[in-house]
């Protein structure tokens, strides 16, 4: 039916396949730049260790790259230090802070792009084709 063109198509359908061929992959490039970089990513707890002055530290540590990377996508703030990307974990180079402003950019305009050119394709069939209007 979603073929046809006579109907909307089906919302889970569309979801489910911008998850898995669009979300994913993207997110998956983005966390290994990040790792790349020189943000963490393990499944370590914390990990304990004595300072200059020989007092005991606690650091926390996690998957830190692969939530940064789906965070950047969805915007939603945050992080896995709850500190917005300010963390040194989250955001070790200055490369990483100019990927995460663009990433953080990739879907909103996109969007705006689309939309803004829905009255001008109102009433006759169109497909999105990945282009700028």
């Amino acid at each position: 039916m979603s073929r046809s063109g006579k109907s909307l198509g089906n919302f889970w359908h569309d979801l489910v396949r911008t998850v898995l061929w669009v979300l994913t992959p993207i997110s998956f490039v983005i966390a290994l730049v990040l790792v790349f970089q020189g943000s963490i990513q393990n499944f370590s707890h914390y990990a304990t260790l004595s300072t200059l002055t020989h007092l005991p530290q606690t650091i926390a540590m996690g998957p830190v790259a692969s939530q940064e990377a789906i965070k950047l996508l969805g915007t939603n703030g945050g992080g896995f230090f709850n500190t917005n990307s300010a963390h040194p974990f989250e955001n070790p180079t200055a490369f990483t802070n100019l990927l995460e402003m663009l990433v953080v950019l990739i879907i909103p305009p996109r969007w705006c792009s689309r939309t803004a050119a829905w009255p001008a394709t109102a009433g006759r069939a169109t497909r999105s084709t990945g282009r700028w209007p």
